[in-house]
């Protein structure tokens, strides 16, 4: 208490505290007496957060949002197809003029006509080389069915070799019979290519039906033999014959024009244009040698 008497000051007062008293700070951090006191960060405002964006790359007018380049991603698979396609049918169109034109020749020219004929030498030639390239082709992919320039060289010598033999065909029947085919033929083969782009049933998972019903036209050209020596008459049989195996290689385009199209369950790589214009000629001059078979008429 304060002593008035004297005019001392009292005592200030005791106090158990683990700080030291004001002005009297610890020179020793190790004092235990006096613990330095705990330090706390200053208390800072929420920083703002900025509103999600999505992440660009680029500076300037040149930056691309990951969105557009995902667009141009499936854009640019849209566009290698169309250029796929466009390659393959610019490769079936030119094989196809050559072959009709080389045709029509052995057709109306009398002296090549009757040169093949008389020569059956070069027809079965053709056969060999015809397996020998698509052998090459087929199993071989990666060394001569996507390597340029072997893939168009094979492709070269294939059309050769089968033009040869659909024209050394074709001279044993007559002009008109030819040209009806060859007509019918486009007919068939257009018809079927617009249907197989519009059309939204997947015909690439019938790989085994087509397998069967070859099958079945195996048996058939069996019976067909052995009843051309009975009494049934055998043109009457290779008109049946010839009709069902047309069913058959139309469907088998189908199969094809939709994986080199696309958008079904099998489609054709991109790579494999030459490949796919060989299978789609393989199958239209196929056609052709069909109809005129079953419904032409001999020279």
């Amino acid at each position: 208490m304060f002593n008035a008497s004297d005019g001392s000051k009292p005592e200030p007062p005791q106090y158990n505290s683990l700080y030291p008293p004001e002005g009297k700070v610890s020179s020793s951090i190790s004092d235990p007496a006096y613990p330095p006191p705990p330090s706390y960060p200053p208390p800072t405002s929420p920083l703002p957060v900025p509103a999600p964006q999505s992440p660009v790359f680029g500076l300037g007018n040149n930056r691309v949002d990951v969105e557009e380049q995902f667009n141009t991603n499936s854009f640019s698979d849209a566009a290698v197809r169309r250029g796929f396609i466009r390659r393959v049918y610019l490769l079936l169109f030119a094989m196809l003029m050559f072959t009709f034109a080389i045709v029509m020749v052995f057709t109306l020219v009398q002296p090549i006509s009757t040169f093949v004929r008389k020569n059956p030498a070069f027809f079965y030639s053709s056969f060999g080389v015809l397996f020998l390239v698509f052998l090459l082709i087929f199993f071989i992919k990666d060394t001569y069915r996507r390597k340029h320039p072997w893939n168009l060289v094979l492709l070269g010598v294939f059309t050769l070799a089968f033009t040869y033999m659909a024209a050394t065909l074709s001279s044993f029947f007559t002009t008109d019979s030819v040209i009806v085919a060859a007509a019918m033929t486009a007919a068939i083969c257009l018809s079927i290519t617009l249907f197989s782009i519009q059309t939204k049933i997947d015909f690439t998972l019938c790989s085994s039906l087509i397998f069967c019903v070859c099958l079945v036209l195996l048996y058939f050209a069996i019976a067909c033999l052995v009843l051309r020596f009975g009494m049934v008459n055998g043109r009457v049989l290779d008109a049946l014959y010839g009709g069902a195996f047309t069913l058959v290689m139309s469907l088998v385009l189908v199969i094809d024009t939709q994986q080199i199209v696309g958008g079904k369950r099998l489609e054709m790589n991109p790579e494999e244009y030459v490949f796919g214009a060989l299978i789609l000629y393989i199958d239209v001059i196929y056609i052709f040698i069909l109809l005129l078979a079953a419904f032409g008429k001999s020279d």
